[in-house]
């Protein structure tokens, strides 16, 4: 079991059942294609993985603004339901902090949804901060 990033659509399809478990309400065909499309954006994979199973997975791109420089911004952060508690959140977390510093970056960051109090917990036992609010308007998606 090694950290190592999902680059291909072999990996994807390996990751994608424990993305499910993050996402459950996208449809399965829909999903894998918006998974490719975000990798062609930029989008990446960093996964605690052997041959045969994933055990933990986060999705993040590298960023940089105005407001807080270079970054890595946390899109999808999940660990198998199977093995949580294990240790792998922390690895993979420690691990993604550690490709930031490598690369000059200051900081991680992430949005976390307020229902989601365990992840909150989780992210405040590994040094992380509240250190803005995001706020959404929600707008009515054109049809494709």
């Amino acid at each position: 079991m090694n950290v190592r990033h999902i680059t291909n659509d072999a990996g994807v399809v390996r990751g994608y059942s424990l993305l499910k478990q993050l996402r459950p309400s996208h449809d399965d065909a829909q999903f894998h294609e918006q998974l490719l499309r975000q990798l062609d954006t930029g989008y990446c994979l960093l996964a605690i993985a052997d041959d045969d199973y994933v055990y933990a997975i986060v999705g993040y791109r590298w960023c940089e603004n105005l407001a807080r420089g270079r970054y890595i911004f946390i899109e999808d952060f999940v660990v198998d339901e199977a093995v949580r508690n294990g240790g792998h959140g922390e690895q993979l977390f420690d691990a993604l902090v550690e490709l930031a510093d490598e690369h000059g970056y200051g900081s991680v960051e992430l949005d976390v949804g307020i229902q989601r109090q365990d992840a909150l917990r989780f992210y405040l036992n590994q040094r992380m901060v509240t250190s803005a609010f995001h706020l959404a308007l929600e707008l009515t998606p054109p049809e494709v």
